[in-house]
């Protein structure tokens, strides 16, 4: 596989840059800043993309990194040859990556081809992009290399299986992860914290026998507790029957006593109902009748406020009114007088608006002599803008119709985009000079016809004889080539008929000026003429001799009214109506004002006589205040009505007393109650002192029923505990075995892993001895490879890391690595290597040697050699200065 040639239209600072790789040694000399790096970093987005796509960073983020400084078509081509066969790669980029463009298109027949996808450098090297830059691609500063999976599956010879070598290191650390979850050997561990939980079960349950003894123990005092109670309730219920009987002696000489002061309460209470129905003449008012009294108590107070005098003011004020005749003022004559003073000005201001200023006589005198000659409408200026927006809507699809012309010429003629910039730049112009002409001459038809003709016809044999000079077009880019060309055709045809026309409306108009600039004229000379129209018809506008005979009548009827009504008219007539209008409404509130006054006079006496006679009627005193002799009688019925209420209660009190005691009678109430053997306060405090001992007693049940209860929760936790601990003994040994099976596994996977790797250390390690001998001029007997291909350096009967020599034997090393591995990786067909001046850490000699190798790796290998400087190369392909 070689690389053939690049032509990059944008990628970083580069920009329309060629170049033509060499078969065997292909080097690059440029200064620093030049874009060499840039230059392999295209190569390797052609053939894998862009990594850390994901990174915020300009610096990490390639896409960002590498966008065209020139904001150009991002991306480029690249020629390319394997397995007998030449390819055109294309891509270019976006924003994102669903934005970007991928074609590969065979070379020779320029057909497209499907025997690659967008993974082509994956399919064409056999490994991923990591491994790539591992191996084949070889920067400054970046010499040494990791082993990936997928160069161990090429190595192998396994490319098919890579996905299973990439999902090595994936297993192994998923083994680790599952191995660090389960080991006993960590407080994260789940089997450390299991056996953790099952020794912290064991310690509890020790605890469970004295439980146990301490329940029984409990359930012993209860038990003695319980039978004690049964005795104390025993002594209690005898207690109580001798208490019982005591007691029933008692209430005997209290219900006697209590029988007595119910018959003194009601003697008392009939005691005051005689008095207060005495202050009655033999019959008493009912409540819902002395309300009604005070409600029309309530009413005479609010009338005598009405029947108040009026003040003098309002009086002469209504007389004034009366005087005036404001009576007899309607309301049809108001509305016909101020209708009328709406017409006077209307016809005041219809006056005013009918004369113009002597500016505006003069831009009518100077608009007269301008457009009075002229065939001007509205309509024909209103046609001109439409004609002149159609044209340049004709000239856009000229244009853009124009436009995608030259796109299908250069995307389907193949010489076009072989040709230099300045050729390219040549086509252009005598096209753009051809439909020049043709556009000229379309134009001066209408005023030169002989020029007109003359430009077109050059026009049009100058673009016949660039058509003639393109190569034949495939048949389907020559029938849109044809389309469009009849298209361009029929536009120009088009914009030269409207073109004609809006050139004669113009003339009419007598606008001097071209048909590109007539839009802003146009608009200049509408307005004119609009301004004319206007200041015309104001000007025919007046008011006659019949609106001023009117005027003058309604000015005398209005003033006539006003004058009738003596209505003070020191403003306008508007202002007098409605002064009118407000002297109205205060006459209307004065008379019912005064009527009000009247009616309420009237019914205050009917209301006095009435409330004079109720009180006589009762026997109360006439005072000025009735509210408060009405509230002196409404209190007296009312404490009557609650003294009746309870005599009528003690009444039942009594007879309910006599049901309950239906022997009360029969006993003789003079006899003595019989004495009783015990005391009534003894009994009771002997009963007090047994309920103590029973309260105490419960108290005691109650302490140890709560202790059991508490006991009762340990038990059942145990029991939760004896359960939980047997799970996590079978987890226990379930985890276990899972531990151990996945240790045994991925120790099994590593050994497989290096025996696979074993196998292909010798003919690596012969490769980096002759890569070392040719680039050292020394013997690798002091480097070992390991079975995971990785080396390192014996010094002092000690294997050391690479990292702790100098840069420079890290990057020998490095490079001399890689050669071995890339030599085991293709043993057919032969990649291109690339080398981004990798020997800029190397001291002379070793430079020299590094030279000597490149001529030697260019015997089978295509080598891209790139350096800054003129001492680190060999031969000088070619050299590049900054433009």
């Amino acid at each position: 596989m070689r690389l053939i040639n690049c032509k990059i239209n944008d990628f970083g600072k580069l920009h329309d840059f060629e170049w033509q790789f060499d078969s065997g040694l292909s080097s690059i000399v440029a200064e620093n800043g030049w874009g060499k790096s840039t230059l392999t970093v295209f190569i390797v987005v052609m053939f894998y993309g862009f990594a850390n796509e994901h990174k915020r960073s300009l610096v990490d983020n390639e896409r960002k990194h590498y966008q065209p400084w020139q904001q150009g078509t991002y991306g480029g081509k690249l020629t390319f040859g394997t397995a007998g066969k030449k390819y055109l790669l294309e891509r270019t980029f976006g924003a994102r990556p669903k934005e970007d463009y991928f074609a590969l298109y065979d070379a020779v027949t320029n057909l497209p081809s499907n025997d690659f996808t967008t993974k082509i450098g994956e399919e064409i090297f056999g490994i991923d992009r990591t491994s790539f830059e591992n191996t084949l691609f070889i920067a400054q500063q970046n010499c040494q290399t990791d082993v990936t999976p997928g160069i161990n599956a090429k190595i192998g010879n396994l490319s098919g299986e890579q996905a299973d070598m990439n999902s090595y290191q994936l297993v192994q650390a998923k083994f680790k992860e599952q191995t660090n979850h389960l080991t006993p050997r960590r407080k994260t561990g789940e089997l450390y914290q299991v056996q953790a939980k099952i020794a912290e079960i064991k310690v509890d349950l020790e605890r469970q026998p004295v439980i146990l003894k301490q329940v029984a123990e409990k359930k012993e005092k209860l038990s003695l507790l319980n039978e004690k109670r049964q005795q104390l309730k025993q002594q209690q219920v005898k207690l109580q029957e001798r208490l019982q009987q005591s007691s029933q002696n008692q209430d005997q000489q209290l219900a006697s006593k209590k029988y007595q002061l119910l018959l003194q309460q009601k003697q008392q209470i009939l005691t005051k109902i005689n008095l207060i129905k005495q202050q009655f003449s033999g019959q008493v008012p009912s409540l819902i009748t002395i309300e009604k009294q005070q409600k029309k108590a309530e009413q005479i107070n609010l009338l005598a406020n009405m029947i108040k005098t009026p003040g003098s003011t309002d009086n002469e004020r209504l007389e004034q009114l009366l005087q005036r005749r404001i009576d007899q003022v309607t309301v049809d004559q108001l509305t016909k007088m101020t209708a009328k003073n709406q017409q006077l000005r209307k016809l005041k201001l219809q006056e005013q608006q009918s004369g113009l200023s002597t500016a505006e006589m003069m831009r009518l005198s100077v608009a007269q002599t301008k457009f009075a000659q002229r065939p001007i409408t509205e309509t024909k200026i209103a046609e001109l803008e439409t004609w002149l927006l159609e044209r340049h809507k004709l000239q856009d699809q000229f244009e853009k119709k124009q436009a995608e012309y030259r796109g299908w010429q250069q995307a389907t003629t193949g010489s076009l985009r072989r040709r230099t910039r300045p050729k390219i730049l040549n086509s252009k112009i005598w096209l753009f000079i051809s439909i020049l002409m043709i556009v000229l001459g379309i134009v001066n038809f209408q005023t030169n016809l002989f020029m007109g003709m003359i430009l077109f016809l050059i026009g049009c044999l100058l673009l016949i004889w660039k058509i003639l000079q393109q190569p034949v077009q495939p048949k389907q880019a020559n029938l849109q080539i044809l389309q469009l060309e009849k298209e361009l055709q029929d536009l120009q045809q088009q914009v030269a008929k409207v073109t004609n026309r809006i050139e004669q409306r113009l003339q009419q108009f007598e606008i001097n000026c071209p048909v590109n600039a007539a839009s802003n004229e146009l608009a200049k000379f509408k307005n004119e003429y609009l301004d004319f129209q206007q200041l015309s018809q104001r000007k025919a506008r007046g008011i006659s001799a019949a609106d001023l005979q009117q005027m003058q009548q309604l000015q005398t009827e209005l003033l006539n009214f006003i004058n009738y009504y003596q209505v003070d008219l020191t403003a306008d007539y508007a202002t007098a109506l409605q002064q009118l209008k407000f002297e109205i409404q205060e006459y209307h509130h004065l008379q019912h004002q005064q009527s009000q006054t009247i009616a309420a006079r009237k019914k205050y006496q009917v209301l006095m006589k009435e409330q004079q006679d109720f009180l006589t009627s009762f026997k109360q005193s006439e005072t000025a205040n009735f509210s408060d002799q009405l509230q002196i009688l409404r209190d007296q019925v009312i404490t009557l009505q609650h003294e009746e209420q309870q005599l009528a209660n003690l009444k039942v009190m009594i007879q309910n007393f006599l049901t309950e005691n239906p022997t009360f009678y029969a006993q003789n109430s003079t006899t003595s109650i019989t004495n009783q053997p015990d005391s009534l306060s003894e009994l009771t405090n002997e009963l007090n002192t047994v309920k103590e001992k029973l309260e105490k007693n419960q108290q005691k049940a109650w302490k140890i029923t709560t202790v059991l209860s508490e006991f009762e929760k340990e038990i059942n936790y145990f029991n939760q505990l004896s359960s939980q601990k047997t799970e996590l003994e079978q987890k226990n040994l379930e985890l276990t075995k899972r531990f151990k099976l996945l240790t045994a596994t991925s120790k099994y996977l590593a050994t497989a892993k290096n025996n696979f790797s074993a196998r292909y250390m010798d003919p690596i390690m012969k490769n980096f001895a002759h890569y070392y001998q040719e680039l050292a001029q020394e013997n690798s007997q002091n480097y070992r490879l390991d079975a995971e291909l990785n080396l390192t350096a014996a010094a002092y009967g000690k294997q050391h890391q690479l990292n702790l020599l100098s840069e420079g034997y890290q990057d020998l090393l490095g490079i001399c690595r890689r050669l071995s591995l890339i030599d085991a990786m293709y043993q057919q067909e032969k990649p291109p290597i690339i080398f981004d001046d990798p020997f800029v850490n190397l001291d002379a000699e070793k430079l020299q040697g590094g030279m000597k190798l490149l001529q030697g790796l260019a015997k089978e290998h295509q080598i891209i050699y790139l350096t800054c400087h003129p001492s680190r190369t060999l031969k000088w392909n070619k050299k590049v200065n900054r433009s």
